[in-house]
């Protein structure tokens, strides 16, 4: 019997994903153009208003982000109220404990945003700003696909063996976290000054101040990391994407683990431009959601490839082929 609840909770995830991306772009508007402290040291209203003069640029990137923040609060909200109200037994314990930790890294996402404001910025509580946006975002991902299942009447088949599903899921899992490490690398980068620390011409985009190896300075160090982990998560996509394939998972993961491979290759040559143009809003923005859509895929692997998912759903689906 399809969960009626489950289908709620499923579009409201998706609904609630694509605006926490739109949120995440915006804030990277905010950085970029250091509309940070555009609503000044007011929170949750913006400069002693609830609806403010916005005729400055500055406080209407900022008042923007903010107004995106509270309907995303609402939505996760409503969301996690709906989840607490599907009844089916496999699936009730896994929605609720998902949409709890979400709302969880929703409240400390708030406060993290109004620390942000009251102290002006400081790049530690922007660092970790951005990180708990990113684990919100895995959050709701999850979820969706948990919601999924628990909607679905129907069983995912598979081919693979569980040691080919297991190994993939690890692969997956693993790639997610690196990935997820990565982008705190990269919010590090950007807010520690190191964004064009190995320079800004086509060429340094390659090497660092005309390197291979850059000097043993704080900042190029920073930037040259960043990009040597950019490498390894690369060859780890292209690795899940590769084992999808050997694996004979459903063509649907399949496909969205050759979406992360191809996202892979534009997050670079983003990284690319984003030097090369002097860190411009535009490139860093995309640089950012690439990113967050990638981690978006992975997650979404890393939770429809487990195997009590796969192989016993297959199992059962077979049990009811052969009944009938």
């Amino acid at each position: 019997m399809v969960s009626t609840a489950a289908i709620r909770v499923k579009t409201l995830a998706w609904v609630t994903i694509w605006t926490t991306l739109a949120l995440l772009a915006l804030g990277n508007v905010v950085t970029t153009t250091g509309s940070g402290m555009g609503c000044g040291d007011s929170w949750p209203d913006c400069n002693g208003q609830w609806i403010p003069d916005l005729s400055n640029p500055s406080v209407l990137i900022e008042f923007s982000h903010r107004a995106l923040a509270g309907l995303i609060g609402l939505l996760t909200l409503i969301t996690a109220v709906i989840a607490w109200q599907v009844k089916a037994a496999p699936h009730r314990k896994r929605l609720t404990i998902t949409s709890v930790v979400a709302l969880s890294l929703l409240i400390l996402q708030i406060v993290l945003g109004a620390l942000t404001v009251r102290y002006e910025l400081p790049p530690r509580v922007v660092f970790l700003h951005l990180g708990v946006s990113m684990a919100f975002f895995a959050a709701l991902v999850v979820l969706a696909h948990l919601a999924r299942d628990a909607a679905s009447e129907r069983a995912k088949s598979v081919g693979a063996c569980a040691i080919a599903v297991a190994r993939f899921h690890t692969l997956s899992r693993w790639t997610a976290a690196v990935l997820y490490l990565q982008i705190l690398l990269g919010a590090h980068v950007r807010h520690s000054g190191a964004g064009l620390a190995c320079g800004a011409q086509w060429l340094d985009a390659l090497l660092c101040q005309g390197q291979w190896i850059p000097p043993l300075q704080e900042l190029p160090m920073v930037q040259f990391t960043h990009r040597l982990l950019a490498l390894i998560v690369a060859g780890l996509i292209m690795s899940v994407a590769a084992q999808a394939r050997r694996a004979q998972l459903p063509y649907a993961l399949v496909r969205q683990a050759r979406g992360a491979a191809a996202l892979v290759v534009l997050q670079i040559a983003f990284g690319v431009m984003s030097v090369t143009s002097l860190l411009s809003a535009h490139w860093t923005t995309l640089h950012l959601v690439t990113a967050a859509l990638m981690l978006a895929l992975l997650v979404g692997l890393v939770a429809q490839s487990r195997p009590s998912v796969l192989i016993e759903g297959s199992a059962a689906q077979s049990r009811e082929v052969a009944a009938s």
